[in-house]
């Protein structure tokens, strides 16, 4: 069984599969909630990384919000309106 395979029969399992992919609309909505909310945060390179991979990387700096948390903006969208 392939990684693929493996990583899609666990996420079946688990039941954490999305039931519909979002609409342009549906970020949209996401984002005005977001609105007053959530920090905006700066897109910023990685010399690091650029240097590693011999590319331009780009992060995007989720750990700037205020909980200093990546998924705030998921769990945040995720709360009953």
């Amino acid at each position: 069984m392939n990684s693929l395979i493996k990583i899609n029969f666990f996420f079946n399992r688990v039941n954490l599969m999305p039931h519909a992919v979002p609409t342009f609309d549906d970020v949209l909505a996401a984002a005005a909630r977001l609105e007053g909310v959530a920090h905006k945060t700066p897109v910023m390179q990685s010399s690091f990384l650029n240097e590693q991979l011999q590319a331009k990387i780009y992060v995007k700096c989720e750990n700037f919000q205020r909980m200093g948390a990546f998924k705030f903006r998921g769990g945040f969208n995720a709360l009953p309106n």
